[in-house]
């Protein structure tokens, strides 16, 4: 079979599945970067966690009561309680104390630290407290009518997180929940990858800024031009997956400048590892864009995609010595077709640069549909639970414009060609 990069593979139209497969061929995640586990949150891990403080550090009581030596108990009876001496008081503040001596005891609230020799708390509803004759260096004391094993009330050292516990996995994303716990272990850094960043234009001579229309009603006079509607869908797409935009903008159909800016772009922060064209994917004498990628330096990873929407769409990728490579996807103008195509081809590669694992996602149909023959289609989608499994709406028929469509989507999902599937059928979705 052929390199994913040799000439004869590289002009062919793949299905969505090989696309996926050379634009993650090779990829390189974004370097990785130290943080403390509070500003981590979110980022994947690009090396384990191994935690070196146990949880809890010391044995604590779990009650509030009275610490003591199990073996001082075992004669309390009704009839002949012990007695013991309290010879102080520890808080969950408390640091070291003295070992606690024999036959004595010491005031424990909930969280606290045992003095080294004690191994179980009784608690204070279980005890009487007594006043001691004058001539005791105690003034108070308690009466046991029980005895007590050792443990009782009591969290062991490591009972909560032992020693060397892997407390985060190469790739996995860090919760709320597991940087809070690298906090409470005094793990003081963990290495994440660093946030890859992207940037967009959309290129038209018709496309017009969006502010251009700011707070204009339909009976007012309006700007020439269309409003550049992607140059708003695309960058937020890219920040909710991840990926802060550095730069966007709108271009002329100019062969030069659309070259000048990806030659621009190529050289830029070694972290810009996403650049998403839209529109001038065509073979009119105004699409320039993938001349432009040739003039800058760009090798194309594929030509098409044999997915609808798709048939205009390419892929290709700049070399750079530092083996952060940047890739830049040609979109077709349409903001359905830029919305379809995000979720197939972008999302994966943003999950690979982060350093996330491929996952695939799955949805059951809520209805029967039956495709016709061609290349998959991708289709957006709304998606609910039934219980414990996933369901998606396919937002599809005459009576689901593209437009309305695509601002009811939840997701994306692939429908086989020439094919009957009943309602239930499990097909894959694409949700950021």
């Amino acid at each position: 079979m052929p390199h994913p990069s040799s000439p004869s593979q590289r002009l062919s139209r793949p299905d969505r599945a090989e696309a996926v497969r050379r634009l993650l061929h090779d990829l390189a995640p974004a370097r990785s970067v130290d943080r403390l586990p509070r500003m981590a949150v979110g980022g994947v891990l690009a090396h384990e966690v191994v935690t070196r403080t146990p949880l809890p550090e010391h044995a604590v009581s779990l009650r509030d009561g009275y610490a003591v030596l199990a073996r001082d108990t075992q004669s309390a009876s009704a009839d002949h309680p012990v007695t013991l001496p309290i010879q102080g008081r520890l808080t969950a503040d408390a640091q070291a104390h003295a070992p606690l001596g024999e036959h004595r005891t010491i005031r424990v609230l909930t969280g606290a630290p045992l003095p080294p020799g004690a191994d179980a708390v009784i608690p204070e509803e279980n005890v009487h407290r007594v006043d001691l004759p004058p001539g005791n260096d105690a003034c108070k004391a308690i009466h046991i009518t029980d005895p007590v094993v050792p443990g009782l009330h009591v969290l062991p050292p490591g009972a909560d997180l032992p020693v060397d516990s892997r407390a985060g996995r190469f790739g996995e994303t860090i919760t709320p929940a597991c940087a809070a716990l690298l906090t409470r272990a005094k793990v003081p850094e963990v290495s994440i990858h660093d946030q890859p960043l992207g940037a967009m234009f959309a290129l038209g001579d018709e496309l017009q800024p969006p502010e251009r229309f700011d707070g204009l009603h339909s009976d007012q006079p309006q700007p020439d031009g269309i409003p550049a509607d992607n140059t708003v869908l695309v960058p937020h797409l890219l920040r909710s997956w991840g990926m802060p935009i550095e730069s966007q903008g709108i271009f002329k159909d100019s062969l030069p400048a659309i070259t000048k800016h990806l030659a621009m772009l190529a050289h830029q922060n070694s972290q810009l590892r996403l650049v998403v064209s839209t529109g001038g994917t065509g073979k009119s004498e105004r699409d320039h864009i993938r001349q432009a990628a040739r003039d800058a330096g760009f090798t194309f990873l594929f030509h098409g995609l044999n997915a609808r929407p798709g048939k205009s769409a390419f892929a290709a990728r700049l070399s750079r010595q530092d083996g952060h490579d940047l890739t830049l996807l040609g979109l077709p103008g349409p903001p359905p077709a830029v919305f379809a195509l995000l979720h197939a081809l972008a999302l994966p590669l943003i999950h690979a640069l982060c350093g996330l694992a491929p996952s695939g996602r799955y949805a059951a149909l809520d209805r029967e549909i039956t495709t016709r023959p061609g290349p998959e289609w991708l289709v957006p989608c709304t998606l609910r639970h039934e219980g414990a499994v996933r369901v998606a709406h396919p937002l599809l028929g005459p009576r689901m414009p593209s437009y309305l469509a695509l601002a009811r989507a939840d997701a994306v999902l692939a429908l086989p060609p020439d094919a009957h599937l009943p309602a239930g059928t499990e097909v894959e979705i694409f949700q950021g």
